[in-house]
């Protein structure tokens, strides 16, 4: 389903159909490249008109540095007083479940059967002993901004990741504020 046709004879892809509808879907892994088409696709929706714009997330998360330039994009966009609709469409883990916080308190949406996943930040990284320090210093800070969304957009809890994975399903997300509504 790459195309569909529109009444005056022409064709558009259905992601660009989606996009004229106010729709963007992010469903992979966040990076530097999916992040600056998403960027580009809400600002070019600012600028059109103030109607919401609604976000469908089914992401596994990915880069803390490029999810925190989305995040930053899309309180940007609700300054503009665009209120921005964030709805968990599979799964929303890691980043993504930063993402879905993103959206405007009282338009943050599940489907009942989705499921949502926060952790404390990991890093593989290797090298020297200097080089470690660094890396654990600049984690910390990168951690420190990550509760803080948390805490100041739900009433999650950032230390009960300390230990594992934290999964959450839609009721449970209501329950703590992490979601307005269950569609």
């Amino acid at each position: 389903m790459d195309v569909i046709e529109q009444t005056d004879g022409t064709l558009i892809d259905l992601e660009s159909k989606l996009l004229q509808s106010r729709i963007i879907i992010i469903n992979e892994e966040i990076d530097n490249y999916t992040v600056g088409n998403y960027q580009m696709a809400l600002y070019h929706l600012a600028k059109e008109n103030h109607e919401p714009i609604v976000i469908l997330i089914n992401s596994p998360g990915g880069s803390v540095y490029d999810g925190l330039g989305l995040y930053d994009t899309i309180q940007d966009i609700k300054s503009m007083g665009i209120t921005i609709v964030t709805r968990n469409v599979g799964l929303c883990a890691s980043f993504g479940a930063i993402l879905l916080l993103a959206g405007t308190k009282g338009h943050r949406q599940s489907y009942k059967n989705c499921s949502i996943m926060f952790h404390e930040l990991s890093t593989l990284d290797i090298g020297t002993v200097s080089v470690l320090e660094e890396k654990v210093k600049e984690s910390k800070r990168l951690q420190n901004i990550l509760n803080q969304i948390i805490i100041d957009n739900c009433d999650f809890n950032p230390e009960l990741m300390k230990k594992t994975d934290y999964w959450l399903d839609a009721n449970q997300a209501l329950e703590l504020n992490i979601i307005d509504k269950i569609v």
